[in-house]
């Protein structure tokens, strides 16, 4: 019997269908290979092998096919309706690397509203003008803590430049952006899209003060 045969009558018995041991609770694996191939799939070897397959055209057309079959469409919407994943959804929604990755997509999608979708979002240059105001929001000085962190503010919002004719892709210029605090009091909360205030020509004391350097 082949290796394939043996997991086909495993999973028939109702067993773990990598070793055939009795599986956990609504899995087809039993709790030593989960954790077994949970330390596994954070590995760097596996991490780089599967970044590598997904690569490969036909193996990315397969995972689309099977992305697409109604029962797998159906599994995926009833399990995003569980509070496990709901639980999930919000704690990843905290994280700095979600919370950037959602700015990107709406200053994306502001972009293609707007007309600027060719102009990509200057990363680099708003980090550097970030640091040239030691990090802080320009207009009240303060760091980022829990509940409020610095954002890149349209100087000239993009509900307004709808009544001002502006140069194709100015929007998304850094000469348009500059670093305010977001969240409970912030900067960028009470500033709206109706004011037209560039803080950078009177910045916060805080923001040009120089910092002492160690020995």
């Amino acid at each position: 019997m082949t290796l394939n045969e043996k997991r086909a009558a495993w999973r028939a018995a109702g067993l773990c269908t990598f070793c055939g041991g009795k599986p956990m609770k609504e899995r087809v694996r039993c709790r030593k290979c989960v954790e077994y191939f949970r330390a596994y799939f954070q590995t760097p070897e596996y991490k780089t092998w599967n970044r590598a397959r997904y690569q490969i055209p036909e193996y990315k057309a397969l995972v689309l096919a099977h992305q697409q079959k109604p029962e797998v469409k159906a599994r995926n919407r009833a399990f995003k309706q569980t509070p496990k994943y709901r639980a999930q959804d919000r704690a990843r929604g905290k994280t700095p690397k979600r919370r950037a990755w959602i700015r990107a997509c709406g200053h994306k999608r502001r972009a293609r509203l707007t007309g600027n979708g060719d102009t990509p979002f200057p990363t680099e240059q708003f980090e550097a003008l970030c640091r040239h105001f030691n990090n802080r929001c320009i207009a009240c000085g303060r760091l980022d803590e829990p509940g409020r962190e610095r954002v890149p503010d349209h100087i000239i919002s993009v509900k307004l430049s709808e009544t001002v004719m502006l140069p194709l892709g100015f929007l998304g210029d850094i000469d348009n952006l500059q670093p305010l605090c977001h969240g409970l009091d912030g900067c960028n909360n009470k500033k709206g899209w109706r004011k037209f205030t560039d803080y950078r020509t009177n910045p916060h004391p805080d923001c040009l003060r120089v910092r002492a350097v160690t020995p």
